[in-house]
Parts: C-alpha cells; sequence; structure tokens
C-alpha cells in the first residue's frame, strides 16, 4: 500500500519524435553539403554545448544548427542543436525530414510551440514550401512524482497486455556516478544477482526494446546523474508540494507510430495527424495506466483480478499537461498485418505437429489438429466458434465473421433438407414396391425423417 499520497512534481511530454516528406530547397543542399564538408571543427564548447564562436552555423526558421560532419542511418545530414535534431534524406526511402525534440526544449517553452518551431525549421528547410506529409514518430509521456517509491517485489505485480519483456534497471550506488547498469537475466525476476550486490535498484521497464508501446518506472533523481540533465530540479521546485531532498520517480510511457496508427481516439478516428496525437495526451496516458499496463498489490493469483495499486491508481488519474481526458481511447489490430504475421507461426506450429504425429501433408495435419482444437475448446466450456468471435471483436472483424458463420448455418440447413428430402423420397419408392400394406409404415417413416430434421 501506498505510505502516503503521489505528489506530482511534473507531468509533460518528454520527447517528441516528427517525421516531413518534402522538397528540400536547392539552395538549402547547398548549404549542408558545404557545412558538412567543414564540420571538422568543433562548433560548440565542450564545457557549455552553446555554440563555439566564429564557427559557421545552419539558420534554419530561427534554430541555429550545427551540421555534422557526418550522417546516420539513411540520412545524408545531421545538424543539431540544444534543442532539436534534424535528420536530412533528401533521396531516402523514408520520410525527407526526422526531428528529434529534446527534453530541454519541451520542458523550457512547451510542447505547441515546439511543434511550431520544427514546423519553421522545415519550411526554411524547403524554400518556404510545405510539406506533404507530416506526422508523430514518437512521444514520450512522463509523470514525475514523490510520496510512494517502488520496490523489487513490484515486478512481479504488474499486468500487461500483448507480449512484453519486463526487468529491473540499477545504477552503481557511488554518489555522482554516470555509470548506468541493467540488470536482464539471472533468475524469474529478471535480476542478476552478482550486479545487484554492487548495485541498488533503480526501476523497472516493461516492454520490448523496439515494440510499440514501452513502461519506465524509474528513480529519476538517481537517472539526473546519468544523464545530467539537473535543469529537472528547477521545473520540480515549481510543484506545490515539492519536498527538496527527498527521492522523484517517474513513471514514463513510450508510443511509437506502430502503436499510434491503431489507436482511435474518443471520436473512433484513429491518431493520425500530430494534431490528432497531441490533443490526447491525456487519453493515452490513460489507456497506457489502465488497458496497457497496470500495477496490482498480487492479491489473486490470476493477476487481471487482483487490485490495482493504490499509489497505480493515483499516478494513472493524473491528466496530462493539466487537461482532463475526454473520454477512451481504444487500440485496434491491422487486420493484414496482423494476417501476415500469423503465417509464419502457424506453418511452424503444423509443421511440428505433423512431425510429432507422423504425418506427410499439411491437409493431413490440419485435420488433425482440428480435432485436438475441438477437444481443447470442449474441456474449455467452449466451442471454436465461441474463440472466434471473441478474437473477432479485437480485430474489428466481428461483422465478416457473423456473416460467415450465418452462411455456414444457411448451408448446413440446405444439407438438411436436401437430405430430408432424399430420405423421403427413398421411402416413397420403397412404399410403392411393397404395395398399399406398406401405408402405415411410410407414415410413420415420413414421421420420423421430419422429426430427424
Amino acid at each position: 500500500m501506498a505510505e502516503e499520497p503521489i505528489r506530482v512534481v511534473a507531468t509533460g511530454v518528454d520527447s517528441l519524435y516528427l517525421a516531413y516528406r518534402c522538397r528540400v530547397s536547392p539552395r538549402m543542399l547547398r548549404d549542408l553539403e558545404r557545412l558538412k564538408a567543414g564540420g571538422k571543427k568543433a562548433s560548440t564548447d565542450p564545457r557549455t554545448g552553446e555554440p563555439a564562436e566564429g564557427v559557421e552555423r545552419l539558420q534554419l526558421g530561427g534554430q541555429s544548427l550545427e551540421v555534422m560532419p557526418y550522417g546516420g542511418g539513411f540520412a545524408q545530414f545531421i545538424a543539431r542543436n540544444l534543442d532539436v535534431s534534424l535528420a536530412v534524406s533528401p533521396e531516402g526511402p523514408g520520410p525527407t525530414v526526422q526531428v528529434q525534440v529534446r527534453a530541454r526544449a519541451l520542458w523550457r517553452v512547451g510542447l505547441s510551440r515546439c511543434v511550431a518551431m520544427v514546423d519553421a525549421a522545415v519550411r526554411a528547410l524547403t524554400g518556404g514550401g510545405a510539406a506533404t506529409e507530416r506526422y508523430v514518430q514518437r512521444v514520450d509521456l512522463c509523470v514525475d512524482f514523490q510520496g510512494w517509491k517502488p520496490e523489487l517485489a513490484d515486478l512481479e505485480r504488474f499486468v500487461s497486455a500483448g507480449r512484453s519483456t519486463m526487468g529491473p534497471f540499477a545504477y552503481d550506488a557511488e554518489p555522482g556516478t554516470r555509470e548506468w547498469r541493467s540488470s536482464m537475466g539471472g533468475d524469474e525476476t529478471g535480476l542478476d544477482r552478482q550486479a545487484w550486490y554492487r548495485c541498488k535498484l533503480t526501476g523497472f521497464r516493461i516492454g520490448r526494446g523496439a515494440g510499440e508501446i514501452i513502461a519506465r518506472l524509474y528513480d529519476k533523481t538517481a537517472e539526473l546523474y546519468h544523464s545530467q540533465k539537473f535543469w529537472f530540479r528547477d521545473v520540480w521546485r515549481q510543484a506545490e508540494g515539492y519536498e527538496a531532498g527527498a527521492r522523484v520517480w517517474r513513471l514514463e510511457l513510450q508510443y511509437r507510430r506502430g502503436a499510434l496508427v491503431k489507436i482511435h481516439g474518443p471520436d473512433a478516428r484513429p491518431l493520425e495527424t500530430v494534431e490528432e496525437v497531441t490533443a490526447a495526451l491525456s487519453e493515452l496516458w490513460q489507456y497506457g495506466t489502465t488497458e496497457w499496463l497496470r500495477l496490482t498489490l498480487g492479491d489473486n493469483e490470476r493477476l487481471t483480478r487482483a487490485t490495482t495499486h493504490p499509489a497505480w491508481e493515483q499516478l494513472a488519474a493524473v491528466p496530462m499537461l493539466g487537461v482532463e481526458s475526454a473520454g477512451k481511447i481504444t487500440r485496434v489490430h491491422l487486420w493484414k498485418a496482423d494476417r501476415a504475421a500469423l503465417v509464419p507461426g502457424m506453418a511452424g506450429y503444423a509443421a511440428s505437429f505433423a512431425a510429432l504425429a507422423g504425418r506427410a501433408t499439411l491437409a493431413e495435419a490440419l485435420s488433425d489438429q482440428a480435432n485436438d482444437i475441438a477437444e481443447y475448446c470442449k474441456a474449455r466450456g467452449e466451442t471454436f466458434e465461441d474463440l472466434v468471435k471473441r478474437k473477432a471483436e479485437r480485430f474489428e472483424t466481428s461483422e465478416r465473421v457473423r456473416a460467415a458463420l450465418e452462411e455456414r448455418a444457411k448451408e448446413a440447413k440446405r444439407v438438411r433438407e436436401r437430405e430430408l428430402k432424399e430420405a423421403q423420397e427413398a421411402i416413397r419408392k420403397r412404399a410403392d414396391q411393397l404395395g398399399e400394406d406398406a401405408q402405415a409404415d411410410l407414415w410413420f417413416a415420413q414421421e420420423q425423417a421430419s422429426a430427424m430434421g
């Protein structure tokens, strides 16, 4: 149980990645080439991170950017400052410009002004032209709080939707160290005991490294020694109830575009544009802390039925950027993508089943599997059709499945009617052969056939 109520000291967007498709102007391309070729000399002061004197920088929409002497991935050019980082790919297969808006800018000037700032920079890059496409690649939401300290035992009490990996991470206990360690593997909790001897728990990560949604719950005070973002203390001091000297923990949710395009807002429309995503931040926070992930008290063997931890309930109720949620959002599965993803798994399972059962063909393996699956569903007190209906609700294909089941019922009815008609005709022919003495038997047989139909 939480020893005291959660004291929220900050809420907001901690990281934002935007993507643009556009045409970079020839003049800007020449400037980028020239500055990249001449970028061997350091253009920032290593002590402050500020622009070094006498070094030319790229000017974009009010931003002064250092052009790096290298590219990255598909990006031909990298331009950055303390607020943003631009990866420019004039001829690459992906977006023309990918922008990371850093935490420093987001916490200093706010989300809306940062988006406007990046739009202005991209507009300058195109020579005043408009981007043909603009969307969110990733957004990180967070709540910083005091008053509750998670424990290692909490790791086994999380309930997460889908397939997720969970693990603690730690830092060397020596104050002021910048060495950050991850303890993933060792025993059933994912804890490396040898690493734990010299380190202390500082948080958990839930979700795969490249997953569509990732959650982190960690000691932000400890992480400051790694990131050197000591200016965060100024952000926390502005909050009513902030206790200087007490540790600050952070709950963070990271959404990638793969998740955002599958999420529908309260109006049942997908979150596709920058405006739609930024307008649904509280809804995204609520979904992530209630539907996708939940910390329980572990008071039930089936964690899905366990009581939600009181501290988690308080965190889930926090409005993002002070804006209350307008309603519930839902995450849908894209049928085509999911269907293609299922085929390799189905092929592997079918081949393994065939090998174990001594079957040589796919048809034989599937026939045996159908019988085993029917027995499995029967033991669970349901039919395979019940299982399909439940899955159809997740994939939003209920109408398609309902139509298929109705057509199957109609076909079964047509088969029964045809068999009944054939049986009645056979009885009549037999009665004609036996003569009038068999009329009573004919009547009785017809009654039985009707009852069977």
